[in-house]
């Protein structure tokens, strides 16, 4: 049974454990390629997410999968909280 308490862990029906938490805020992240010789203005992506602060919103932000942009090679521009 799960209740309505901030950052209380419950255990559901099954028992693993799940972190309820009302604090989840909607962040707009903007992002790119680190520059290179062979481009030197890369495309520049934004992303709207939802995450409980800004650290979980940036690390959230790299698209691997979509745009081939990872932490070692990608640069975060801006990280905005959306009101």
């Amino acid at each position: 049974m799960l209740t309505d308490f901030e950052g209380v862990a419950r255990k559901n029906e099954v028992g693993f454990r799940i972190w309820t938490s009302k604090e989840f805020h909607q962040y707009q992240v903007v992002g790119r390629k680190l520059p290179m010789a062979s481009n030197e203005h890369p495309k520049i992506y934004q992303m709207k997410l939802w995450a409980t602060n800004e650290v979980h919103a940036k690390s959230k932000y790299f698209m691997r999968k979509l745009k081939k942009v990872k932490k070692s090679n990608g640069q975060v521009l801006a990280i905005n909280e959306v009101t």
